[in-house]
């Protein structure tokens, strides 16, 4: 696009709000005009730039926010599933119930951890039963359960199933 240095292009700069640069260095000339069209399209472009990333981090912050009401399904044939169901008493606070998944090829417990349930899935151990979900262990062994937190490696609770 060819810049002229006078007539109708100077009138539309002129009373175009968004390029008050051109109307400041319009006499100077058309090096000045190149320079200062340019620099207001980058100035628009970047206010627009700018608009769009905070309605991103708005966006995302809002939705972090938000409280997720999540569930899922697990797609167990009932043929060929067996779900027990036991309590546990632990040193210290009130017994719970763990719910134990077992089908031909999976065993997921479904344990209270963090005042909600985590799925735990079973994976190899030299002895009793492992399972692990994230950060925790569930490992039963005998009538000794154990919640570890494996970052801390500390023990959350030693528990023994409810015989009653």
């Amino acid at each position: 696009m060819a810049i002229q240095s006078g007539g109708k292009l100077r009138r539309v700069f002129q009373q175009h709000p968004d390029f008050s640069a051109v109307r400041r260095s319009h006499t100077v000339g058309v090096g000045s005009w190149t320079t200062a069209v340019t620099k207001a399209v980058s100035d628009k472009q970047e206010g627009y730039f700018m608009r769009f990333v905070s309605s991103i981090a708005i966006t995302v912050a809002l939705a972090s926010a938000a409280p997720a009401d999540v569930s899922f399904s697990l797609g167990f044939d009932t043929e060929d599933m067996a779900i027990r169901t036991i309590e546990y008493e632990c040193d210290e606070g009130q017994p719970f119930v763990v719910h134990y998944f077992t089908s031909e090829s999976d065993v997921l417990a479904l344990v209270p951890v963090d005042e909600g349930h985590r799925v735990f899935v079973n994976v190899v151990s030299a002895s009793g039963a492992r399972y692990v979900s994230g950060r925790y262990e569930w490992w039963t062994k005998g009538e000794n359960v154990t919640l570890t937190d494996t970052i801390k490696e500390e023990s959350l609770l030693q528990c023994t199933p409810n015989n009653e």
